[in-house]
């Protein structure tokens, strides 16, 4: 069996996405050539984040073709919308969600030496941003393991570490790191 495309445009093999309109077109052109499809349903505890899933995608691949300075509305309205249709509009927070004009994100939020007794820190940024995960490798070209690890554990309140694929020469260039986190407070 191939990677050929059938009449129905669909390629024979095992597909985990969810079925739109356009998909259920194609899934009904390849059941009158003959072709088999296999369906299941949608866990409804895992509605939401197949949905959201789909939704990101979706809303990432529209926003990039607006134009810049209306893509904060259309989030904002997004929201709007979606509240309406939970009837959460009359919630006094209503618009604690939206997105503000600039569209900036938080960077940090260092705590005054007065508040809690502890002395400010200004604490380095992950090499990976912290709403992205990453496969760290070690590759060429790829950022370097240690130094995000490092980076990691400098910005992190808790710390879980599987070392099953690390070696000793490497855990204890981070134990420095590690210790460091403890003495400030982290959970490790």
């Amino acid at each position: 069996m191939g990677d050929e495309a059938e009449p129905s445009g669909l390629v024979p093999g095992l597909y985990d996405t969810l079925i739109t309109d356009g998909l259920e077109q194609g899934i009904a052109a390849a059941i009158l050539a003959g072709q088999h499809i296999d369906r299941s349903t949608l866990d409804p505890a895992e509605e939401p984040f197949r949905l959201a899933g789909y939704l990101a995608g979706l809303l990432e691949e529209r926003l990039a073709g607006a134009d810049d300075g209306h893509r904060i509305d259309i989030a904002n309205d997004i929201i709007d919308f979606v509240d309406a249709r939970l009837a959460h509009r009359d919630r006094p927070d209503a618009t604690d969600d939206h997105v503000t004009g600039r569209g900036e994100p938080i960077l940090q939020l260092v705590q005054s030496s007065g508040a809690s007794g502890l002395a400010s820190r200004t604490i380095r940024r992950p090499e990976v941003p912290l709403g992205q995960s990453d496969l760290l490798i070690n590759g060429r070209g790829e950022p370097n393991l240690i130094r995000s690890l490092a980076s990691e554990i400098d910005s992190a309140d808790t710390i879980r570490i599987i070392v099953s694929f690390i070696k000793w020469s490497g855990l204890v260039l981070i134990l420095p790191d590690i210790e460091r986190a403890i003495r400030r407070g982290a959970h490790v």
